[in-house]
């Protein structure tokens, strides 16, 4: 099938209506809603069949009964029971689904129902039985969706080493070259050649608010080590928060100086950099740059990243600043995937910074049947801070004499999964040196 058969979707309803003056229009709204006809683009209000300006005819549900007590309310106030009114119904007035479900044939099992929207286009991962009707699924969707004018397929679930995957257009214009807004910025980017996932939208707002409520704002510097086009680093910079961004892919690289400059940020508000992110690290540390947060948006390897904190590039942090606060995403099939992903986080770094699993990793989203992306999020310690402390296999911490760790000799800062929009970070566990 090539073209969407509208004409199959032309029918003819009839329903009984009410005949009542404009006037009592909005209290049989009230009375009556529950009969009062609900399809959808459908008006359920129209103008009088015999032409009176000052008469409605409120159109009533298929098969509805009129109660004894509706009936005596209708006559009540002067209205009549039309039976009989005829109601066109067309293409618009069906959903997506609806079409796609009658123009699919019957040994398709699912109808596709979800999509990922960036800018213009709709992004598909379309399964097997559906690849002969891509292109009549893609043409529904750009024209039941006004905003969409490409469609595209993801063709392999094999990613580069700069987390972009091989698509193809399916339907529309052949443009990949998008403009999305997101925490109140512009990113211009190409969907081909580098890493968007909209679905992230409300997780970069989190964190960004977060670091944006800290009590300490003006003192706060991020460094953003895989921060791809800058869904992180471009609201904060633009806010007024110090930022060291960095990407491996040169494609995003180019769109983070250019999403920079779309959105008017102060050159030294934003820091941008085409390295790896361990070389970056370094780099940073060999500069003599200090930094109060790191992220590290690459879940796929976020963990392994962090052993660039204890190959001797952090040796020389200066005794009277605090370690960063990390926030790392990761994935995990673990049926325990917070304790899976405090364990993998300890055998990086040699230590374990995690004082409560439970609280300290963050449960982002499902990306797979059985596979979560989470994030950890802790401060690093210093040498010096490491002696003494054990973390139970609950994640409860005890200083090596047994006593809880509550004699606030030193300050841990933590990110409170709770109150995750308040105070950023907040000086709420204590480790004793």
């Amino acid at each position: 099938m090539n073209v969407i058969p509208k004409k199959d979707f032309i029918r003819k309803i009839i329903v009984n209506a009410i005949r009542t003056h404009c006037k009592h229009c909005g209290t049989y709204q009230k009375r009556l809603r529950q009969c009062i006809l609900k399809i959808p683009k459908v008006r359920n209000i129209v103008q009088d069949v015999n032409g009176d300006k000052n008469y409605r005819m409120i159109l009533l549900n298929e098969n509805v009964t009129l109660t004894k007590d509706q009936n005596e309310f209708i006559a009540s106030i002067g209205g009549e029971i039309e039976t009989n009114y005829e109601l066109k119904l067309g293409y618009d007035h069906f959903s997506t689904q609806e079409i796609l479900r009658h123009i699919l044939p019957d040994t398709v099992t699912e109808v596709p129902s979800h999509f990922e929207t960036v800018g213009h286009i709709a992004h598909f991962n379309l399964r097997e039985e559906l690849l002969p009707y891509k292109k009549i699924i893609g043409d529904v969707i750009i024209d039941k969706n006004k905003n969409i004018r490409t469609v595209v397929n993801k063709t392999s679930s094999i990613a580069t080493e700069f987390r972009t995957f091989p698509m193809e257009v399916i339907s529309g214009e052949n443009n990949l070259n998008v403009i999305q807004n997101e925490s109140g910025c512009r990113f211009k980017f190409n969907f081909a050649d580098v890493y968007w996932n909209s679905r992230l939208q409300k997780e970069h707002d989190t964190v960004v608010k977060s670091i944006l409520a800290s009590n300490n704002k003006a003192n706060e510097v991020v460094c953003d080590m895989m921060c791809g086009i800058g869904p992180f680093a471009i609201p904060l910079a633009k806010n007024g928060i110090k930022v060291y961004g960095n990407d491996l892919n040169p494609e995003s690289y180019k769109y983070l100086v250019d999403n920079k400059k779309l959105n008017k940020i102060v050159n030294d508000k934003l820091i941008c950099s085409n390295l790896d992110g361990r070389e970056f690290v370094r780099k940073l540390r060999n500069d003599g740059k200090t930094f109060t947060h790191v992220l590290m948006n690459l879940p796929a390897l976020g963990i392994e990243f962090l052993d660039v904190f204890v190959d001797g590039c952090m040796s020389d942090w200066p005794e009277n600043i605090e370690l960063p606060f990390v926030h790392t995403y990761c994935f995990s099939k673990s049926s325990t995937p917070q304790k899976d992903v405090a364990e993998r986080v300890e055998k990086v770094l040699g230590y374990n910074p995690i004082q409560n699993y439970k609280e300290d990793v963050r449960i982002v989203r499902d990306v797979a049947p059985n596979k979560l992306m989470l994030c950890a999020e802790f401060q690093l310690l210093r040498e010096g801070d490491l002696g003494g402390v054990v973390v139970d296999v609950n994640g409860n911490n005890n200083d090596d004499d047994g006593s809880d760790n509550n004699n606030n000799n030193n300050n841990k800062r933590k990110m409170d999964d709770d109150k995750y929009n308040n105070n950023n970070v907040i000086n709420n566990k204590k480790m004793k040196k």
